[in-house]
């Protein structure tokens, strides 16, 4: 709590007591101190020798009282109603009780007296000199509990006084039970996960967009139940023409992203790996292949920097293919005789060993239009059975917005967005865990994972947005911009290094790029996108998604 006193110069002196009535100034024996201007005795002498009075309208005081949400309150100043004239030899106080500064109390109510303070009359006064030094606040004056350390303002005229209350009169400690709780239950269409993130999951971002499964048109829905502050338990739900996944998680990461995650996740959709291509290679008995995952894992948070942050973890997945979502056999080969699995029976156990960075340098979080973000991901993996194989992925993407003044149909913001990655996987690399390229996340235009599933790939992307109109739905305007895009991916001739090869068989082309137009607007659930791509094949593909392309 701060209070703060000034006056006039025609103020004799102020001593911080304020009744229901009003205020009360004195005067102490033999000397004059001036409120809040020590060092102007000359006009403050003649103002007093002219009249010998107190003006009833200063000092003002300006009493600051802190809220709950931690800003003050100002109350406002009172007027000196009812002081009269005052004489220093009538109040007879010595000089160590006068102040030329102002003292904080606690709350509003320390200024409330039982009764109106009396105020003497008396005839004009004589001035006397000005002291050498302004007095400090004697705590004979203040209440006996707090202690007074004032300061003066740098600009000089006014006194700040912070008060030290007696610590038996401090209330206790808050503990979490004093804040509001949030709800009991919430609900959100975006996954919501930390970032960065590595357990195994539908829904967690990677470090690279390079797709790991083949939706079709599906939706996302998260439950949410808080804990405390920093902790959650949530369930995230997927679901649509070619997936179904849940993850179901604990959560606990504080302001500092400080923290432990914990999950437990399954999956079964197409994967990209063997879809696409001039070749259609099925099962045997012309069926789909469907990838399955079963595991979960445990993650740390941690900061790096201001603006990095990092998590490391542990995790384990049953991967299996099977000729239907929620068939019962496993199957280990393709209809031509390939590898879809690294162990004989169709069923691999997976483990990894995760690493994932990222600095933040965007200007926000959401909908960013200026800064960079750079992201870095190691990850070391093995499987568990008679035919184990190790792998080693190293992964980067570097992500680039830079505000221009290109064209626009009106005024705003615009946009040119500028994406790098790059990727490469050392060791014996199972068909699931490549790096797919083609599709909404990746190059657009091209179906998932339809230019090529290698052991390494470079990608890139350059964006431009740009405002259209306004337009108003539901009472709500909603600001549409137009985006301008293109895209290019190689797996750098790697097609051939993944076990099964996948993309040679199906005679995938190994690199490809795309380019469109698209309007875009931003929603509660992310940025809303429709949008028309091609590719240099001549495919054309139509985009309906919630969620930013970078």
């Amino acid at each position: 709590m701060r209070l703060t006193i000034s006056a006039g110069i025609r103020t004799a002196l102020s001593v911080g007591t304020m009744a229901c009535t009003g205020l009360v100034a004195i005067a102490g024996a033999g000397e004059t101190q001036i409120l809040g201007y020590p060092t102007n005795y000359q006009a403050t002498n003649e103002a007093i020798a002219n009249e010998g009075i107190i003006v009833p309208t200063v000092p003002i005081v300006n009493f600051e009282q802190p809220t709950r949400s931690g800003q003050p309150k100002r109350v406002p100043s009172l007027p000196m109603e009812g002081v009269s004239q005052v004489n220093n030899a009538d109040l007879a106080l010595p000089s160590s009780a006068v102040t030329p500064s102002a003292v904080a109390l606690p709350n509003a109510s320390d200024w409330l007296v039982p009764a109106p303070l009396p105020v003497p009359r008396v005839s004009p006064i004589a001035v006397p000199a000005p002291p050498p030094e302004p007095a400090i606040p004697n705590p004979a004056i203040l209440d006996s509990a707090l202690e007074a350390n004032c300061q003066q303002a740098p600009a000089g005229g006014v006194y700040v006084c912070s008060p030290v209350a007696d610590p038996a009169s401090q209330p206790p400690p808050t503990t979490s039970a004093d804040f509001p709780r949030p709800r009991a239950l919430s609900f959100d269409f975006a996954p919501g996960f930390p970032v960065p993130t590595v357990l195994p999951g539908s829904a967690r971002a990677s470090i690279v967009q390079t797709p790991t499964k083949s939706t079709g048109l599906a939706g996302i829905l998260r439950l949410a139940h808080p804990l405390s502050d920093t902790s959650n338990l949530a369930l995230v739900l997927e679901g649509g023409e070619h997936i179904f996944a849940f993850d179901a998680g604990f959560t606990q990461l504080n302001a500092t992203h400080q923290g432990l995650g914990v999950n437990f996740a399954a999956q079964t959709s197409w994967s990209p790996a063997f879809r696409g291509g001039d070749r259609e290679v099925d099962l045997a008995g012309g069926d789909t292949p469907w990838v399955q995952r079963l595991g979960g894992g445990i993650e740390t948070y941690f900061p790096v920097s201001a603006k990095t942050n990092a998590a490391f973890g542990v995790g384990y997945q049953q991967v299996s293919v099977r000729s239907d979502a929620f068939g019962s056999g496993a199957v280990a080969r393709d209809e031509v005789g390939n590898r879809v699995t690294v162990d004989a029976d169709g069923i691999d156990d997976l483990m990894t060993l995760n690493f994932a960075l990222v600095r933040d340098n965007l200007h926000q979080v959401q909908f960013p239009r200026e800064g960079s973000m750079l992201r870095v991901g190691a990850d070391q993996g093995f499987t568990i059975g008679r035919e184990s194989v190790t792998f080693t992925r190293l992964n980067a993407r570097y992500t680039q917005y830079v505000p221009v003044e290109f064209f626009g149909l009106r005024p705003g913001p615009k946009t040119l967005i500028f994406d790098v990655q790059a990727g490469t996987i050392l060791g014996e690399v199972p068909p699931y865990e490549g790096f797919n390229l083609g599709g909404i996340s990746s190059v657009r235009g091209w179906d998932g994972g339809g230019i090529s599933t290698g052991t390494s790939f470079v990608q890139g992307a350059v964006e431009y947005r740009f405002p259209l109109f306004d337009s108003t739905l539901f009472e709500r305007a909603f600001p549409i911009r137009g985006a301008l895009f293109t895209e290019f991916a190689s797996d750098l001739g790697t097609a051939d290094e993944v076990i099964g090869q996948p993309a040679k068989i199906r005679e995938k082309p190994g690199e490809g790029f795309g380019f469109g137009l698209g309007l875009q607007t931003e929603t509660a659930w992310g940025l809303g996108r429709l949008e028309f791509a091609l590719t240099n094949e001549g495919d054309a593909s139509v985009i309906v998604t919630i969620g930013d392309r970078f």
